[in-house]
């Protein structure tokens, strides 16, 4: 289904505040988020399935990362934010990002984060088909020419997992060097194939962030300073 809006300048322009820069403060809120949940989460997962297991480490997550946000920021972050733009009819269900910065200006302009539980570090099938139907065909991010996603490694090593979805995808993940090695950050370059939309943001960056959910104690140190931009 092709899509426009005639508000689409609107957007786009809106949507440009989530500069480079800002991006990168994104980010690296993510990880302090990720270190705070890691200290103080208890996860017990023994008994929960997976989507139970995604539902609650992504929730957790973005508690953790609006304790950490500076409330001056142009945006502030929310849990299963829907997407109104791209639903297919009046009537459907719109799809719901895992985590969204919404843009305080207008609340419809959104950078958003997909997650993933990855079972083991070859299990990323799930993974790889969210990204390719829903961010790479603008039914996510549909303003944005970059967003996340987030890969909940429960075993194995995160290396492996980003070289498993580097072959399913057959594009490179590049270390993030910004994050990268310290933290498991890549960045892979697309150009998207619009199913939902015409004439937006065709050029597309995704963020990996490969978090491991059996941390070394060494790992659990708050963010460098060169995780917070200035």
């Amino acid at each position: 289904m092709h899509r426009a809006f005639p508000q689409t300048g609107e957007f786009t322009a809106l949507a440009a505040a989530f500069s480079a820069d800002a991006v990168n403060e994104m980010l690296a809120l993510v990880w302090r988020g990720f270190d705070r949940l890691c200290r103080d989460f208890g996860l017990v997962i023994a008994s929960l399935d997976d989507r139970q297991i995604e539902r609650s480490i992504t929730s957790a997550l973005e508690s953790y990362m609006s304790l950490e946000r500076d409330p001056m920021t142009a945006y502030h972050t929310k849990h299963e934010a829907w997407e109104m733009e791209t639903a297919e009819s009046d009537g459907a269900h719109p799809p719901a990002y895992d985590i969204a910065f919404v843009l305080n200006a207008n609340f419809r302009v959104m950078w958003p984060l997909e997650a993933k539980l990855l079972r083991t570090d070859r299990q990323v099938a799930d993974y790889v088909n969210d990204l390719r139907g829903n961010m790479l065909t603008g039914r996510y991010a549909p303003f944005s020419k970059s967003a996340g996603m987030l890969g909940y490694l429960l075993s194995g090593q995160a290396i492996v997992a980003v070289k498993a979805i580097e072959a399913q995808l057959s594009v490179a993940l590049l270390p993030y060097p910004l994050f990268h090695p310290k933290r498991e950050h890549y960045l892979s370059y697309h150009e998207r194939n619009l199913e939902h939309l015409e004439d937006i943001c065709d050029i597309f960056d995704c963020h990996h962030l490969i978090m491991s959910m059996v941390m070394a104690p060494d790992v659990l140190s708050p963010a460098s300073p060169a995780e917070t931009p200035t």
